[in-house]
């Protein structure tokens, strides 16, 4: 290596546009820190100083300050396109393309400051998103910056230091099922094409795209399981495709109650007598909840049709399959007892945590069940209540 690209060795120079420039060496890799328009050549010289300096302490400075962080971003997102599945990846480079770049796509990454990551939250709550929009942006800008650190690109992941101002709405009600409304989507569904999707969805506590892409060898009906082995997942803008379940614990067995697996029963006749109306090559994938066309159904139209309208023929206010369906199912289950381990294998969650946060929907609701636990155990106790009654 030439004693010009050694560590410690850089040098200034001045650039065409009159602004002063300093170069050096990391392990051979050149490195550059260029100054701003008014800044002379003596404190970009400073700044050289203190780069080798700290390099002499084992902190690398960023590989290029000319880098944008539009530019970045989308290496970053490129990069991660092929490591994850197409819902994932979109929800990194839509906050990206959507919300980050339009503001600040312009900034050298390593210019990038705490107040302009402030400035970015405030501008997404301006326009009066939701406030999980934020928190997408944070989360997606915020690995993005780790991963610049990881790489050499970065000395300090700026977003660490900001947090998102504090949302000035209530965050939308979830809306959860009694079982009473269940009963009554249930019925509701009585004769729909989709019947069985439905109220496997309602019982099981199923994710939308487990369900829509299980596959007949998956479904036992004389034993009443169905195995988690595929999920119907978005393959890009103009379809849907088989993909694995959600994480490595949504794989599991689901028991059926008797009402969905006479259903699936009637679902498997029809379908039979479907695929004899068809040439062959009818369902290739052999879902048992194909399209009338025999590919994967789309999502969003089981979702915004099917499902919506069910809703609205039972007078239920509207919840999508998720939290509707899946947490509702957990919901009641709780309240008739089953407990909170119970809970998590049934939702195939991978940490109890996650499990509490879903199980229950309303801290009126935790506090009513808790109070009805202690009126059995306590409450029927005429020794205990006379004295009060007798006020």
């Amino acid at each position: 290596m030439s004693r010009r690209g050694m560590n410690g060795q850089g040098h200034i120079r001045q650039k065409t546009d009159g602004r002063w420039e300093a170069l050096y060496y990391v392990n051979g890799e050149r490195r550059y820190i260029t100054g701003r328009k008014n800044e002379t050549a003596k404190e970009v010289q400073a700044r050289l100083r203190t780069a080798l300096y700290d390099l002499d302490r084992g902190i690398e400075a960023p590989k290029d300050n000319r880098l944008t962080l539009g530019e970045y971003l989308d290496r970053w997102v490129i990069g991660h396109r092929e490591n994850v599945q197409y819902d994932s990846w979109r929800r990194y480079e839509e906050p990206i393309r959507v919300h980050v770049k339009p503001l600040l796509g312009k900034v050298p990454l390593t210019k990038l400051s705490k107040s302009q990551v402030k400035q970015l939250y405030a501008h997404v709550i301006a326009k009066g998103l939701a406030y999980n929009t934020v928190k997408k942006v944070q989360n997606t800008l915020h690995k993005a910056l780790n991963d610049a650190v990881d790489d050499g690109l970065l000395t300090i992941n700026v977003a660490d230091r900001v947090k998102i101002p504090p949302a000035r709405t209530k965050p939308r009600e979830k809306v959860i099922f009694t079982a009473e409304e269940t009963d009554r989507i249930i019925e509701a569904a009585r004769g729909h094409k989709n019947e069985a999707a439905i109220v496997t969805i309602l019982l099981t506590g199923c994710r939308i795209g487990e369900v829509l892409g299980s596959r007949w060898p998956a479904l036992n009906l004389d034993e009443g399981t169905l195995e988690i082995v595929t999920s119907l997942k978005a393959a890009d803008k103009r379809g849907w495709i088989l993909g694995t379940p959600k994480t490595e614990e949504s794989y599991g067995t689901v028991y059926l109650t008797r009402y969905t697996i006479a259903l699936l029963h009637q679902h498997k006749a029809r379908q039979l007598e479907q695929r004899l109306k068809h040439e062959v090559g009818w369902n290739p994938l052999n879902l048992v909840f194909p399209s009338a066309v025999g590919t994967p159904i789309n999502r969003n139209n089981f979702r915004n049709r099917d499902w919506a309208e069910t809703l609205a023929k039972a007078g239920v206010r509207y919840s999508s399959p998720h939290p509707g369906g899946r947490d509702s199912s957990a919901t009641q289950a709780s309240i008739d007892g089953a407990s909170l381990q119970h809970l998590k294998g049934f939702l195939r969650h991978r940490s109890i945590t996650t499990t509490s946060d879903h199980y229950i929907h309303d801290q009126e609701d935790a506090s009513r069940l808790v109070r009805d636990r202690m009126e059995r155990l306590h409450g029927t106790n005429p020794r205990k209540i006379a004295p009060f009654l007798d006020q």
